[in-house]
């Protein structure tokens, strides 16, 4: 007790002062994105500032706001909550408000922000298909936002989490310490960084993002910044730091730190948020929260089609699942079979509900290209084997979705069996044979030119994505309007190297191979089931890459060079 007295003491003495002297700190360097809309035409956020918010767009979340704005959306402040206020809106951010009698009083009681009447207009508002984030800082601001999460089944402690053994924030969640969990919100994460706040209690249902260390502790000061050996004390064995749910139609975020969101100097030289050296990957967290919130993001469709699928999957709905597909949809089974057509689709997951299968799933990477997202996801798929024994079984797969009757469906539904993983889900290899390096060469930001010319035909940026477990290739002709984009990674299991490829024409290539001496050779040439048949080859020529692309009509005798291209730096 007596250490978490003296580090509270030399936390008052500190932080009083760092809190009265925040600013925004707008020259923070934003992450390197491949922005989600055109500027200014994404979907509306508002940012709350009518309630006595600590955080608001043209203050404290000035930051926050300049972040999302570079990925094209439009970030407006609202200073009411009313119907029609909030129905011109996709998204509603609130950080931090504060009830009028608390302004310079942080002290108890903290009265709700909201009234019961703001309140019940924001949970018709959601439960009807709005997006809410909400975040609730240390004491009075739990306090303040708590009547509000209780709406939702949530509720704010209105207190400190700390560290004893800790003189100064950020407090870091990760994977490998086991308190950053593994979901669509940490997809490319792995630890975030956050500078003190309150403790969350979730509600039924909720997806938890992050969990506190056991290191913390939650105390609860009458005044804020005032502790002594009689302040009151909880552990924090059943908080969260973050969590999510969704609601009627509609979804809903809540968080219990507001530094983390936005980017800030304390005193005139300590940064505070997303831009300070421990938090290198919070930018990529708020986007992915954002992303799961907005309802036209590939990050969003995918994640509430699976959604939709393992719920009508529980409820034994198989009609429904059959739904999820277009009416060309074909599910590529592990054996090499086909399923083709809804009917077919249908029969074949309710032969699954007779083996008892479940799962869990992580969606690992979500790629627009054209009409079509493409999205990567790995999943302990659970089932009753022959014997009726249960058999776990890692899975990762690619689906396809393209637009019918004006909403995006399964187009392209591809499993594969791993026998064997390390450390995480979200590993694509458990193998030395990775080899890493096989396709390194292939790397880098390029311009693409007509082999022998100099004629540029396209750009590609291709980029490691996963920890360097796999590989992402993003092209796009200069001379039209044609794209694509391509997943590439080194399947351990089979010992060969594998691509996804789809562009904005609707051409799409299951690719397999190997390297060898100094060429990346893939194809799809399997003679008994298709006419023609590619072969793409990838090599090294001193500082550039050659990409060859060849097809045959005839199985493999005579071939045809339908592109030959030289990437350039």
């Amino acid at each position: 007790m007596l250490r978490i007295i003296l580090l509270i003491a030399a936390l008052h003495v500190i932080s009083l002062p760092i809190i009265a002297q925040q600013v925004p700190d707008l020259d923070f360097e934003t992450a390197s994105f491949e922005a989600r809309y055109e500027m200014g035409n994404g979907p509306v956020i508002g940012i709350d500032g009518g309630h006595n918010n600590f955080h608001q767009l043209d203050g404290g979340f000035a930051p926050f706001g300049k972040l999302l704005s570079a990925d094209g959306y439009n970030i407006k402040a609202i200073e009411s909550i009313t119907k029609e206020e909030l129905t011109a809106l996709d998204i509603l951010v609130i950080a931090n408000p504060l009830h009028e009698s608390n302004i310079g009083n942080w002290q108890n009681p903290t009265p709700s922000a909201y009234t019961d009447t703001e309140i019940q207009i924001i949970k018709k508002w959601v439960h009807e298909g709005g997006r809410l984030l909400l975040i609730a800082d240390h004491m009075p601001f739990g306090g303040a936002a708590n009547k509000l999460a209780e709406t939702f089944g949530f509720s704010y402690e209105n207190g400190f989490v700390i560290n004893p053994d800790q003189q100064w924030p950020p407090d870091k969640y990760s994977q490998k310490e086991g308190n950053l969990y593994p979901s669509i919100f940490t997809m490319g994460i792995d630890s975030i960084s956050a500078f003190t706040g309150s403790a969350l209690k979730t509600g039924k249902g909720a997806t938890i993002i992050a969990s506190f260390p056991e290191t913390h502790q939650l105390l609860l000061p009458e005044v804020a910044w005032q502790f002594d050996e009689n302040t009151p004390q909880k552990p924090l064995d059943n908080y969260a730091m973050g969590a999510a749910m969704e609601y009627g139609k509609g979804k809903a975020a809540f968080f219990t730190e507001a530094a983390m969101f936005t980017a800030q100097i304390a005193q005139g030289q300590y940064k505070v948020g997303f831009n300070a050296r421990e938090a290198p990957q919070n930018q990529n967290f708020v986007l992915n929260v954002i992303h799961w919130l907005d309802k036209n993001s590939p990050e969003s469709i995918v994640y509430d089609n699976l959604r939709a699928m393992k719920l009508a999957f529980e409820a034994n709905k198989m009609d429904e699942i059959a739904e999820l597909y277009t009416s060309d949809g074909i599910i590529y089974k592990q054996s090499g079979e086909e399923v083709r057509g809804k009917a077919a689709i249908k029969d074949y997951w309710q032969g699954l509900k007779g083996r008892a299968i479940s799962w869990n799933s992580w969606i690992l990477d979500v790629e627009q290209a054209g009409d079509q997202i493409v999205a990567v996801f790995r999943l302990d798929l659970s089932y009753k084997d022959h014997k009726n024994n249960e058999v776990t079984s890692p899975t990762k797969a690619i689906l396809v979705y393209k637009k019918e009757d004006g909403e995006y469906k399964l187009f392209r539904d591809f499993y594969v069996s791993v026998k064997k993983w390390e450390k995480s889900p979200f590993d694509f290899t458990t193998t030395k044979e990775m080899e890493h390096d096989d396709f390194s060469f292939w790397i880098g930001s390029w311009k693409v030119y007509k082999t022998g010319t100099d004629t540029l035909v396209g750009m590609s940026r291709i980029e490691p994505i996963l920890d360097g477990k796999a590989i992402r290739e993003s092209y796009y002709s200069t001379l039209s309007g044609y794209k694509g984009t391509s997943i590439n990674t080194y399947a351990a299991e089979d010992k060969q190297w594998e691509q996804y490829w789809v562009d904005n024409t609707g051409t799409r290539l299951m690719l397999s191979g190997h390297f060898s001496y100094g060429k990346m050779l893939l194809s799809d040439c399997d003679h008994s089931k298709q006419k023609v048949c590619n072969l793409i080859t990838w090599f090294k020529d001193g500082y550039t890459v050659r990409q060859i692309w060849s097809q045959s009509e005839d199985g493999g005798t005579n071939w045809n060079t339908i592109f030959d291209g030289t990437y350039k730096k």
